[in-house]
């Protein structure tokens, strides 16, 4: 199979995009969208950093580093899971695949092996938290009188 010329290349590009111009660009909303949470927790650091915010909301940084790595490690598999969406939508023979076919059919792919991993990471976690507890040594039973038969 001989390589194709670029004009040709961008022909068939620009007609898979006529083809599926609403559904790509509703994928590529997903992650804007998403994101709309983690400017709100970023801009609010922003401004507990410089003084500006209330000081007695309480909770401190500790829980505002929390929430941010929580919220980034979110926004990461949104965007890892529209991108995949987006790769199969351009795939799908189907004229227009449609964005919740599409998002079902990745969220399989992606967060099924996602929450594995997970899974493994808290199983281990709390077998490493359990302790060995200490046997008491066992109760001493009364002597039993002898048997008279």
């Amino acid at each position: 199979m001989a390589l194709l010329k670029a004009t040709e290349l961008l022909r068939q590009s620009w007609e898979i995009f006529k083809q599926k111009i609403k559904t790509l660009i509703l994928l590529q909303l997903v992650p804007l969208i998403a994101a709309i949470p983690a400017v709100i927790l970023f801009g609010v650091s922003g401004f507990m950093e410089k003084g500006e915010f209330p000081k007695n909301l309480g909770g401190g940084d500790a829980a505002l580093i929390i929430g941010a790595l929580v919220v980034v490690v979110i926004a990461a598999l949104i965007q890892m899971w529209a991108q995949v969406a987006i790769l199969l939508a351009i795939d799908n023979q189907n004229a227009e695949p449609g964005v919740k076919n599409m998002l079902m059919t990745v969220a399989g792919i992606i967060f099924g092996p996602v929450a594995t991993v997970y899974g493994y990471l808290i199983y281990r976690a709390l077998q490493d938290q359990k302790m060995t507890p200490v046997a008491a040594p066992a109760p001493a039973m009364p002597a039993s009188p002898p048997l008279i038969v």
